[in-house]
């Protein structure tokens, strides 16, 4: 009987220090679970804080491609604008140029028109000195 109290007090004893291990195991995996539960946490607010940041920068991303729009807009605009300047232009160098050749013309015949006074008022004077 003896060997029978001897050998449920070593079952007892080891069923204790396998208890003692499960506690232990048991106690590391709750704490295990709480720094898991305590990332999930931060990290769930991590991820909140990012999709703000992202509606922020969606919002400033369509309000810049809405100002990419119009200054492209406004650029066509204003290259039309100086096509059209520039056409004017040559039409105006264009109409310079026969300007130009008119006054030119105009110049000529008016000295040939005083030259051909001049003659006339020359011959008769020197019709009378001779």
């Amino acid at each position: 009987m003896w060997q029978k109290k001897q050998s449920v007090c070593r079952q007892q004893e080891s069923s204790r220090r396998g208890l003692e291990q499960l506690r232990q195991e048991s106690s590391r995996q709750g704490h295990a679970l709480a720094e898991v539960c305590a990332e999930k946490e931060l990290l769930v607010q991590e991820k909140a804080a990012l999709e703000v940041r992202l509606a922020a920068m969606e919002r400033d991303r369509q309000g810049l491609s809405e100002q990419l729009a119009e200054a492209r807009s406004g650029k066509e605009s204003l290259e039309s604008s100086l096509l059209e300047a520039q056409q004017r232009l040559s039409e105006l160098e264009i109409s310079r140029s026969h300007l130009e050749i008119q006054l030119h013309a105009v110049a000529q015949a008016k000295e040939v028109i005083q030259g051909e006074s001049l003659m006339f008022l020359v011959i008769p004077c020197l019709g009378k000195v001779v």
